[in-house]
């Protein structure tokens, strides 16, 4: 790259680079005393939606560029990066709009850089200084935050013109000039049409807004003064007054007010409501809009500016997102808030080591050795081990958190290290991201709001295998689903991203819901650890937390080998879930699997299916069948309709003898008939 080309702040990438941070943070900002600075700014840069570039915004990049001025565009926080003497050179050899004054003198002209601008409609900017609460010009303001502030290329409000012209605000409202000379040039910068006497020009001068916005002019009056050099305008007792058709408020405004760092107004990703929050010692809480209201009146507000900022606080929502270990502020009013993150930064050096992880994973995965090696996926890609396949497991957790996985059930003899598998992998992350599932998967009123934030979700010594179905419902919903059906106790339901992963442990074989045709549950058996690999528990987990960044950026590195699957990597059938499967079958499962065939074409009449089926179950459990409830329960690819030759009900693509020949044809139900189409792929007998 010729050196030209390198950018100013090259610098700043280097812990993005190096994986220490997810965005560019200023070195202004990062290398700033104050440890909440970096924070603010994230939050500030955060709130903004982000306004796309015109015509007016490039010309002022052009013309920085053209003259040698120290600048940059920074894309992770979408704005402008440079020094305020720039923009004051630029204000005034572009005429831009507005008023525009710095302390800055440009001394060391194109050397460094104090500020940063965000764009705002019609060409406008919004100005910052690096340090919050520096010193500037008289024209400049704080903002609630503390950063100090001013406005380019848009039209001045009443505040900014007045202090642009020195002038000093009121305690009751409004501003007062020594001269009414400075007067004019604030109500004429407002576009007032603004004329006085000679004699008015050195009168104190008082400029407010009426309550409808318009100006409110009022200059000292003498009874000497000639009232024909006062045309348009009022004498009232000691003053010359008159209104002018024009808003004080101008459009400076375009930004977020300052009661954006008190209260919020938050939507889902659907842009349903989600409530509001209110910050009470630095942490957002949830609160009713009444409390919200209350807070703003504690702040001085009456309940009609109490209403309009809550009004403004809905138009300019704040979007709840889940983004598993990204930056809590990701731009455009998305707030990531309480996203799992990393405990550690993943190590980027060679000659990784992490012998405690590995002896987990060789250990669990050691259960899974003998179907790997016979599994297609595994043999195509030198998956050789189970624990080859739990680190893909793990790598897809952390590489790609919103992809889904298989849910692993590890069962085995009581401390034979099952725990250990998902205890360890929480130490990874914060506390958001970790989160035991066992109510959600069993709650009768479906509530599963301890979820929305969690990638890695756990069972532990919970029987799930109940004869509704209710959990293993849901495993195959939660497992598969790109959006997580969220029902909080005592709120909304809503969709979220559904970032669950899942693991499962348990002493018992039989606790987990493993029916035919399962396609998501991977079983591993987990056997007793040897005496000789025992380690006391808080010892490991010193090891863990030790070798934790060498084992991240292993799994950040690890290629994760690709899945024909709708799981990010297959799932692996043992021997032990296959018999599991058929322990788990239903009654007509069991007489499909013993007395029938899969044939594709073919077809048996539903009164003779019906009659071998009863005449297959013991009497007792007949009360529980009937034919409707039989035709319901039927595993693809059998299906229930009407034969087309006689229009009797059959059920289709079985027969009671094994079929011959395969067919290419296959009965597929249209309406309520029995039709034969082409056949694609491999059907296989399933519940789901």
């Amino acid at each position: 790259m010729p050196f030209d080309d390198v950018p100013q702040n090259w610098r700043d990438h280097i812990k993005v680079v190096a994986g220490r941070n997810r965005k560019v943070i200023p070195s202004n900002i990062a290398e700033s005393e104050l440890s909440e600075t970096e924070q603010m700014f994230a939050e500030l840069t955060g709130r903004y939606v982000q306004e796309k570039l015109g015509t007016e915004h490039k010309r002022l990049i052009d013309w920085l560029s053209e003259h040698q001025c120290m600048w940059h565009w920074d894309q992770d926080g979408n704005m402008l990066v440079t020094h305020t003497f720039h923009l004051k050179e630029a204000h005034d050899a572009l005429k831009l709009k507005g008023l525009y004054k710095t302390t800055s003198l440009g001394r060391e002209r194109g050397q460094d850089q104090n500020c940063f601008c965000l764009p705002l409609k019609d060409g406008g900017w919004v100005v910052r200084r690096f340090t919050p609460g520096v010193r500037e010009a008289e024209s400049w303001d704080q903002d609630g935050s503390g950063w100090t502030r001013c406005y380019l290329n848009v039209e001045p409000n009443l505040p900014t013109a007045a202090r642009f012209h020195d002038g000093i605000e009121h305690p009751s409202g409004g501003y007062i000039f020594k001269f009414g000379s400075e007067a004019v040039k604030v109500a004429q910068a407002l576009g007032a049409d603004m004329e006085v006497a000679n004699y008015a020009q050195s009168r104190k001068t008082k400029l407010k807004p009426h309550k409808d916005g318009r100006l409110i002019v009022e200059i000292e009056r003498q009874p000497e003064d000639n009232p024909e050099k006062m045309k348009g305008w009022l004498a009232e007792g000691k003053s010359w007054k008159r209104i002018f058709n024009i808003q004080t408020t101008g459009t400076t405004e375009n930004e977020v007010g300052n009661f954006d760092e008190i209260i919020r107004h938050i939507v889902t990703e659907q842009k349903a409501d989600a409530g509001w929050v209110v910050k009470s010692e630095s942490a957002w809480i949830q609160e009713p809009l009444s409390h919200t209201k209350a807070v703003l009146r504690s702040q001085g507000l009456n309940d009609r500016e109490s209403q309009i900022v809550t009004g403004e606080c809905i138009l300019k929502r704040w979007t709840i997102v889940n983004e598993p270990f990204q930056p809590e502020y990701l731009g455009d009013r998305k707030w990531n808030r309480d996203a799992c993150q990393l405990m550690f930064f993943p190590s980027k050096t060679d000659g990784l080591a992490f012998p405690t992880w590995n002896k987990i994973l060789n250990h669990v995965g050691s259960g899974l050795d003998e179907a790997i090696q016979a599994h297609p996926w595994a043999k195509a890609n030198g998956i050789v081990s189970g624990a080859d396949y739990l680190r893909c497991w793990i790598a897809s957790l952390f590489q790609h958190p919103k992809e889904p996985l298989p849910f692993l059930f590890l069962y085995g003899p009581e401390a034979s290290g099952k725990t250990a598998f998902h205890e360890a992998l929480s130490l990874l992350i914060t506390r958001s991201g970790y989160e035991r599932a066992d109510r959600a998967l069993l709650s009768n009123q479906g509530f599963n709001g301890e979820l929305v934030r969690a990638i890695l979700c756990v069972v532990e010594e919970t029987n799930l295998s109940q004869k509704n179905r209710t959990a293993y419902n849901r495993i195959k919903d939660w497992v598969t689903s790109r959006h997580l059906p969220v029902h909080p106790k005592g709120g909304t339901p809503y969709l979220a991203v559904n970032t669950t992963h899942w693991v499962q442990c348990s002493n018992s074989i039989g606790s987990c819901p493993v029916f035919t045709g399962d396609t998501r549950i991977t079983m591993i058996f987990v056997d007793d650890i040897h005496k000789s690999q025992w380690e006391h528990r808080h010892k490991m987990v010193a090891k863990l937390k030790k070798e934790a960044p060498d084992f991240l950026g292993s799994v950040m590195r690890l290629e994760i080998p690709e899945s024909s699957d709708r799981l990010n990597i297959p799932v692996v059938t043992t021997n032990e879930k296959k018999r599991l499967q058929a322990e788990n079958q239903s009654a007509l499962e069991q007489f499909i699997t013993e007395k029938c065939f899969i044939s594709h074409g073919q077809a048996i009449k539903l009164s003779e299916f019906w009659e071998a089926f009863a005449n297959s179950i013991d009497s007792s459990e007949l009360g529980e069948w009937s034919k409707a409830k039989m035709g319901r329960s039927l595993p693809r690819p059998l299906i229930k309709g009407r034969r087309k030759s006689d229009a009797q009900w059959a059920i289709g693509n079985v027969s009671f003898d094994r079929p011959t020949v395969e067919s290419d044809e296959e009965f597929e139900l249209i309406g309520n008939m029995l039709t034969l189409r082409k056949r694609h792929g491999n059907d296989t007998i399933s519940g789901e």
